[in-house]
């Protein structure tokens, strides 16, 4: 076991290495990394979720390779272009955040399959947001619709671009 102020330092250093590659990350994960869990990250702040049940999931790698800093980048560079346009979209994309943290605090004491179709809905919807934003990439709309015609649900998950994709398994 590390004691806190180990795993401060390790995050640190961690960060740092984040930034040599992305040029200016979240934080969220080297976080991850470090501490575990489940994180919302909201106006550059990380917020562990405590109260978070155990979900399978599928982690895919496209092998696309990507570029985070020029993914965030485009991004900055549309909603200067369009903000009356991309800044709603943003808004939606923080209130599924807000809606999936509520619905995932809930599960826990009430593990019921309900939940799941609601979860599958804000993957879908998040997707699309991610897409407009542009960071999507073929290699994940051709995941998204294999694992569709299965009847599963799936987003990109960190940078975009091609990377990895996360399926949500339902029990």
């Amino acid at each position: 076991r590390w004691t806190e102020e180990e795993l401060t330092l390790i995050n640190s250093w961690a960060f740092q290495g984040e930034r040599v590659i992305h040029g200016n990350p979240s934080g969220v994960d080297n976080a991850v990394g470090t501490w575990g869990g489940a994180l919302r990250y909201q106006a550059g702040k990380i917020i562990p979720l405590t109260r978070v049940p155990t979900l399978r999931i599928l982690l895919t790698n496209t092998k696309v390779p990507r570029s985070t800093k020029v993914l965030v980048a485009g991004v900055k560079e549309k909603i200067l272009k369009f903000p009356a346009i991309m800044n709603p979209v943003l808004d939606s994309i923080d209130a599924i955040s807000q809606e999936c943290q509520s619905v995932l605090e809930e599960m826990p004491a009430n593990p019921s399959p309900e939940y799941y179709p609601v979860l599958e809905e804000f993957f879908d919807i998040n997707q699309h947001h991610l897409n407009v934003l542009g960071v999507g990439h073929p290699s994940l709309d051709r995941l998204c619709q294999v694992t569709a015609s299965h009847g599963l649900h799936s987003k990109l998950t960190g940078a975009g671009g091609g990377g990895c994709g996360i399926t949500l398994l339902p029990p």
